[in-house]
């Protein structure tokens, strides 16, 4: 599974991931085809969503990458 991030808050976010990665959010944007397993128990991510700042949610989605649309892939 993937999962789908947005920066509810006023300020750009960094959000450490668990592979030691960050991702960089601007309010109001949001990213797509992030590793489930990125956000699983990080505790730096959960303090920021129970603050409000950053939602998420799992999408059916496989792999990582995927952040724009699917058309002319593939032709």
């Amino acid at each position: 599974m993937s999962v789908r991030m947005m920066n509810r808050s006023r300020q750009l976010l960094v959000i450490p991931l668990n592979s030691g990665a960050t991702l960089h959010l601007a309010p109001g944007e949001a990213a797509a085809g992030i590793d489930s397993i990125e956000v699983k128990n990080n505790a730096t991510l959960q303090k920021m969503a129970q603050k409000g700042w950053v939602v998420w949610a799992e999408t059916k989605e496989e792999g990582a990458a995927h952040t724009g649309s699917r058309r002319g892939r593939g032709r």
